[in-house]
């Protein structure tokens, strides 16, 4: 997926999150209708889903005539893939009619996934699980909460046509089912189950199983689990992936970018960095954090610079090779140089 869809779908989720302040500074509530006009549609169109093509998306869709319609039904290969139930912007998602809806209207078409959304939250079902209707939720996001952004246009992701292509919410699903019952057997072995407490005595035989079950309730055990999210789209390629990346001279001919200065936009271009990506840095036993926007700028403490160096010069206060002075992480976090971006582009 280009780094210009990335940077897309961000600046769309910035700009829906500014209507909705809008929406919020209103004396009187939007409509159902407008919700999906100025909220929903648009956010279908930055996940590169055609609004204007039936074969793709078509709204107030029955499976068969005498089923209740959804909002939005989303196409691949002109079979349903998702279906989106959308109410006003001002309706909590709570209700559990709604939910009882939606992947009732999924169900009954045998389409797999779900969204219930109000404009502003998405709550994110698997309406084949075979559990009960609440633990079919997979994720949630609101794009109000600028606290969450990365997140939020992560998940948002998840249903952009590629990706629904590509099932991998699929597969991530699997994932967070899997863990998700895993951490119940933990957590309920962690409250004193007698199987533990044997298993215990028994590479402890100096203990009695007494004390291994009051050593159990004192003790403060919370089973957690990373936060599962890594999509292809968003890590950084491996550096021996090169990219291509030439331009066209005055003569017509193509160079390589070996040939001309880097910029940050020339990485992002390339697909070597997604955005909005972090860059750190440690300074004077300081963890110091910036941030590379979808047009190459960095911004560093409130300030937009054009370049990694005039960024780190506002650190060091004088002159800043920023290639070697920032790092970011790659796609197994692991903390490298920036310059190794710049190096990957001019081979």
């Amino acid at each position: 997926m280009s780094t210009n869809y990335r940077a897309t779908l961000d600046f769309t989720v910035r700009k829906l999150r500014e209507q909705l302040q809008k929406i919020q500074d209103r004396t009187s509530p939007i409509s159902e209708e407008d919700t999906k006009r100025v909220l929903i549609t648009p956010l279908l169109q930055a996940l590169q889903w055609d609004v204007l093509d039936i074969d793709e998306v078509r709204n107030e869709f029955r499976s068969q005539p005498q089923d209740n319609p959804v909002d939005y039904a989303l196409f691949l290969n002109r079979t349903p893939c998702l279906f989106l139930e959308a109410k006003a912007v001002n309706h909590s998602l709570d209700e559990r009619k709604w939910l009882s809806q939606i992947v009732g209207y999924a169900a009954t078409a045998g389409v797999e996934w779900c969204v219930l959304t109000n404009g502003d939250e998405y709550r994110f079902y698997n309406a084949h699980a075979p559990v009960d209707a609440d633990q079919k939720l997979f994720k949630k996001v609101a794009i109000s909460n600028a606290e969450q952004h990365r997140e939020t246009v992560d998940v948002l992701d998840l249903i952009s046509k590629e990706r629904m292509g590509d099932k991998q919410i699929n597969t991530l699903w699997q994932a967070h089912h899997v863990d998700s019952r895993v951490k119940v057997v933990l957590n309920e072995l962690f409250q004193g189950d007698d199987s533990l407490i044997r298993l215990i005595a028994k590479r402890e035989p100096s203990l009695t199983q007494g004390d291994i079950r009051n050593s159990l309730q004192r003790a403060d055990i919370k089973v957690t689990f990373p936060i599962l999210f890594s999509p292809p789209s968003l890590l950084t390629p491996k550096i021996d992936q090169k990219p291509v990346w030439q331009e066209i001279d005055s003569s017509g001919s193509q160079k390589s970018l070996s040939s001309k200065r880097v910029t940050m936009k020339d990485i992002l271009d390339a697909g070597l960095l997604a955005v909005p990506a972090r860059l750190e840095v440690e300074y004077k036993k300081r963890t110091l954090t910036a941030l590379v926007e979808p047009d190459g700028t960095i911004t560093f403490d409130g300030q937009s610079y054009l370049s990694p160096s005039a960024a780190g010069d506002s650190v060091t206060q004088g002159a800043c090779n920023g290639w070697t002075f920032w790092n970011y992480r790659d796609r197994d976090g692991r903390l490298k140089r920036l310059d190794e971006l710049r190096k990957a582009l001019k081979k």
